[in-house]
């Protein structure tokens, strides 16, 4: 339970450090800090600019989300940490777009909701669930109108405001 606080703390933290509509401009960064790091989002009209240090400052990544937003994929990836975690295998199922591409030794496209469940073990193994524990949902990293969770164990794309996990790469 200790764990799902914090998660919610941080995304209530980034969501309440949001700007609110003319109190500063659209191009003024945000920092969410976490305990490996901070996320620095600079939100344009079009593209949110990432910027994610490690604890002592060093440059992790860098990257423009271009299709979607950055808070979008946080929300994202912070739910599937969360149901993930909670074994929610319901949850979970909702917050994919078919078909789920899933890179293992033997590659799956998993066309709905029913045939994930089925090879849900499958998808979600120890491994899975191992790096997506660890990894910060705000260290979001964009690349070819996708972002992905820690070392691109899931990649997710937005559309309509809202972020759908499209690839687990077990």
């Amino acid at each position: 339970m200790r764990a799902l606080t914090g998660i919610a703390l941080l995304l209530l933290t980034a969501l309440m450090s949001s700007p609110s509509a003319g109190q500063q401009s659209a191009n003024a960064p945000r920092k969410l800090r976490f305990a490996t790091g901070e996320t620095i989002v600079e939100a344009g009209r079009d593209t949110d600019h990432v910027v994610v240090n490690d604890a002592r400052g060093k440059l992790k990544s860098e990257s423009w989300c271009d299709a979607g937003t950055f808070d979008a994929y946080v929300a994202l990836f912070t739910n599937l940490k969360v149901a993930l975690g909670r074994r929610d295998q319901a949850a979970v199922v909702k917050l994919v777009r078919y078909p789920l591409q899933v890179n293992a030794k033997r590659p799956l496209w998993l066309g709905d909701g029913a045939a994930l469940s089925k090879a849900y073990e499958e998808v979600f193994t120890p491994k899975v669930l191992a790096a997506v524990r660890d990894a910060e949902p705000a260290a979001v990293f964009c690349r070819d109108g996708q972002a992905m969770l820690g070392d691109g164990v899931i990649w997710a794309v937005a559309s309509g405001g809202s972020a759908k996990a499209v690839v687990v790469n077990p």
